[in-house]
């Protein structure tokens, strides 16, 4: 838990760098490809969406929304990353 919270202190003090946010980005594109093979998982994948949003959007339009992140956007938010707000985040 101590090397997540110097990694974390990390990214709050000096952001993450444009190749971290492009690996970020091409792994989480890949997961869920991966992620929704099979016709059930395809099916839960679009269930949640609907139930939790009563909207369905198309893997592309997931994997635009991913590439459209910039890395301004990102960093901006990595003051939020405190220890104690992780804790927060990881009750979610």
């Amino acid at each position: 838990m101590e090397k997540i919270f110097e990694e974390v202190e990390t990214m709050v003090q000096q952001g993450i760098s444009t190749e971290e946010l492009e690996q970020a980005k091409g792994f989480l594109s890949g997961k869920l490809q991966m992620g929704i093979e099979s016709s059930d998982e395809l099916a839960d994948f679009l269930g949640e969406q609907y139930l939790q949003y009563q909207e369905i959007i198309t893997l592309e339009e997931i994997v635009k929304k991913y590439e459209a992140l910039t890395l301004e956007e990102v960093n901006g938010i990595c003051s939020l990353l405190t220890k104690e707000n992780l804790y927060f985040f990881s009750l979610i």
